[in-house]
């Protein structure tokens, strides 16, 4: 009875050295092929960029209030440019010291990018020669499907 017992534990080590075996060549052959598995560093944790989070009601706030804005300039027939939109932003909704102003800058520019890039909610307007300038100094304008809640 012993006997078997150590027969089927030396087996299950043989599978398991075996397996191993089989997992170091899959490794080694990564190695070869993957730019990855070659060297290449993986970012860590510290390295990605913190993504910004936002509730929905706030994001939507800041979305209604630059179509609205951006809606009212262009009946005035007055071009909004992005630059301009977060400035008028920021001005308006000013809080307290510059590094909260800083802080809303950002997010009022990455809410913009969002509303432009994903969203479709703001479209860039004008010329051909304003795709030659920066997406910041272009002037952008609401889609004319958006209904502003």
């Amino acid at each position: 009875m012993q006997q078997r017992r150590a027969s089927a534990a030396r087996f299950k080590i043989n599978v398991t050295s075996t397996s191993c075996r089989r997992a170091n060549r899959i490794t080694h052959f990564h190695s070869l092929c993957s730019p990855y598995f070659r060297g290449a560093q993986k970012k860590s944790k510290k390295d990605k960029k913190a993504a910004t989070k936002i509730s929905f009601e706030q994001y939507s706030s800041i979305a209604n209030t630059i179509a609205t804005y951006t809606r009212q300039q262009e009946e005035e027939s007055k071009p909004v440019t992005w630059n301009s939109a977060v400035s008028w932003y920021v001005e308006v909704t000013k809080e307290g010291n510059e590094e909260e102003g800083a802080k809303l800058t950002e997010l009022c520019n990455k809410v913009i990018k969002n509303l432009i890039k994903k969203d479709g909610v703001l479209i860039f307007s004008g010329d051909d020669d304003d795709e030659d300038k920066n997406d910041k100094e272009r002037s952008i304008a609401v889609h004319p499907n958006y209904e502003i809640s």
